[in-house]
């Protein structure tokens, strides 16, 4: 082999090492990124929605709030396009308490966006929440069917949940938090004993 041949595949080596390089710092730059991101989206105030607790209702709502974010943002946490949106809020965290003297066995809540339409349901099969006792529900509990945990000396019953980070679309949805426009509304309580309290549709409305 001449030595200019030699050469030149140290040339192509030397770059191509070079490239690896660029792009693995380029990588590793752009999730370090993501992980502050995440963080910041942690420490972000939470924003109260829009809740009423009627008379009647098995369970009364104490907690329920969400985070808000840019487009910009959510592009970059999920990698997905945000499609004209120019704020984006994430599924609210809620905490409920029971005020009845029944074991409430199956759950079901909603909430709706009042600019966008959107809505989501979820039902908690298994929510099994003593008398007096609270739960609670992560923004990642949303659309999926939960089974809570509840320790023999604790009050509180927390839906599990297998997404623990900001980064996941579907935590997501189009349409701010801060004009009040997220309503959450309890639709469904049933008891051991298999009696049923259903929301008034006209009262229970999320529009």
């Amino acid at each position: 082999m001449s030595r200019v041949a030699k050469l030149t595949i140290i040339v192509v080596v030397a770059s191509l090492i070079s490239i690896i390089i660029v792009i693995a710092r380029s990588s590793l730059s752009a999730k370090q990124r993501k992980i502050t991101l995440i963080e910041k989206v942690k420490q972000s105030p939470e924003i109260p929605i829009n809740f009423t607790n009627f008379d009647g209702v098995p369970l009364t709502i104490q907690r329920a709030v969400t985070k808000e974010i840019s487009a910009a943002e959510y592009q970059q946490l999920t990698g997905n396009d945000a499609f004209g949106a120019d704020r984006f809020a994430a599924l609210p965290n809620v905490t409920l308490l029971n005020v009845t003297n029944q074991r409430v066995t199956t759950l079901t809540v909603t909430v709706g966006n009042r600019q966008t339409k959107h809505w989501c349901v979820v039902n908690f099969g298994q929510a099994n929440i003593a008398a007096g006792q609270t739960f609670s529900m992560t923004a990642a509990d949303w659309r999926r069917d939960k089974v809570s945990k509840i320790g023999n000396d604790n009050k509180t019953a927390t839906a599990p949940s297998k997404v623990t980070n900001f980064d996941a679309a579907r935590l997501w949805w189009p349409g701010g938090a801060r004009a009040n426009d997220l309503v959450f509304r309890i639709a469904l309580v049933e008891f051991e004993d298999g009696k049923k309290w259903e929301v008034d549709k006209a009262r229970g409305s999320l529009w």
